[in-house]
């Protein structure tokens, strides 16, 4: 695991944040949104139930690890 802090609007287009927290698994964001643009604002998730977060839940980070964990 890697903490990455994004100062800037280049440095958020380079890594592909949609806003913060942005979590990348093997580089790639497994909550990003479809055509959302890059941006350093704050970011916030929906569960399963529809309700809104400031990150993803325990359950959703579990499900994107264990399926990273089978590409190895």
């Amino acid at each position: 695991m890697e903490l990455v802090e994004v100062r800037g609007a280049a440095e958020a287009a380079r890594w592909g944040m949609t806003g913060s927290p942005t979590v990348l698994v093997d580089g790639v964001d497994p909550f990003a949104v479809p055509g959302e643009p890059t941006s350093v604002s704050c970011r916030l998730y929906r569960d399963e139930a529809g309700a809104v977060d400031g990150a993803p839940s325990v359950e959703a980070l579990r499900r994107v690890l264990a399926g990273a964990q089978g590409r190895l």
